[in-house]
């Protein structure tokens, strides 16, 4: 096995999705040349082609931000949430061992059940609650068995690229007059151009870290909290109330943790880097929606 982290270029797969766009779309130092290889290139779900698909690559890094992220359809899928989560990691940990490539994962919130009642830290212990929880946790156990591999957990993810909670709001903040929007489970909302930026700290370290990094926002919110911020920022265009209502109310196949905060102590001591608090990131992607949608 040679040295991790040698040269050759940072392999960032799931380039489609909210963080891996972010990653290609960095400003990274000269020297690093940074390729996008989607499913048609490396395909987690394909677990045997793996290793030779990623041989011919020759990365030094690998940033690994594909993954099956459907948290409600996994329980009815729980095979190909495995396969891609679990399977597919683990084969893309054995290759990066063997090529020599060190390997950064992303992992999620949803490995702790939501119990503990105050943030998480990276040693506590994991209990997830459903079959994406699981598998996830599954995948960090596969990366953290194998030498130069840093897990960074995130959460909550939003952009302005792809499906998520800001842009879901926006939409029905524009066609109903009424929201009903969780407000007893806690989180912290991230930006993945914040979560980018946390994850290319990690990746240019001098020496490169082994473990497991939390990289989210530094201050937490409701689902509820969340959405009333977005509605805000709305203003005249909404023209919802958003109403506050249980988990109990709003029932979903997937049990999700009530209070999933992370505590990001790590990354600032470590890699003197921090995210942004939620309510300002959130500003600058609802910014960039209202540019791209006065353009279509």
């Amino acid at each position: 096995m040679a040295d991790h982290g040698g040269t050759g270029p940072v392999v960032v797969l799931g380039p489609n999705g909210q963080i891996g766009s972010e990653l290609v779309a960095l400003d990274w130092p000269t020297g690093f040349d940074v390729v996008a290889a989607g499913r048609d290139t490396v395909d987690l779900a394909n677990t045997e082609a793996v290793a030779s698909a990623l041989s011919a690559l020759s990365p030094a890094t690998v940033i690994n931000a594909a993954a099956y992220t459907a948290v409600d359809r996994a329980e009815s899928e729980p095979g190909l949430a495995y396969t891609v989560n679990a399977a597919g990691v683990e084969a893309l940990a054995d290759a990066c061992d063997d090529i020599g490539a060190r390997l950064i994962h992303i992992s999620t919130d949803y490995v702790f059940d939501g119990t503990k009642g105050e943030p998480y830290t990276v040693e506590d212990t994991t209990s997830p609650l459903g079959v994406y929880g699981r598998s996830k946790l599954a995948g960090e156990l596969a990366c953290l068995a194998r030498p130069g591999t840093t897990v960074v957990r995130t959460a909550w993810v939003y952009s302005q690229t792809g499906s998520n909670f800001v842009k879901t709001i926006r939409r029905l903040a524009q066609e109903r007059e009424q929201l009903g929007v969780v407000d007893d489970q806690l989180g912290n909302p991230s930006s993945a151009s914040d979560i980018a930026a946390a994850i290319q700290a990690v990746a240019l370290d001098p020496q490169p870290f082994e473990g497991i990094v939390h990289a989210v926002a530094p201050d937490a919110a409701t689902w509820y909290e969340l959405a009333s911020a977005i509605v805000a920022d709305l203003g005249a265009a909404a023209s919802a109330t958003v109403n506050p209502i249980t988990t109990a109310e709003y029932p979903t196949a997937a049990d999700r943790p009530a209070d999933s905060r992370l505590d990001t102590t790590l990354l600032a001591e470590r890699f003197g880097h921090k995210l942004r608090p939620w309510r300002a990131a959130l500003h600058d992607v609802c910014r960039a929606l209202d540019r791209a949608e006065a353009q279509t």
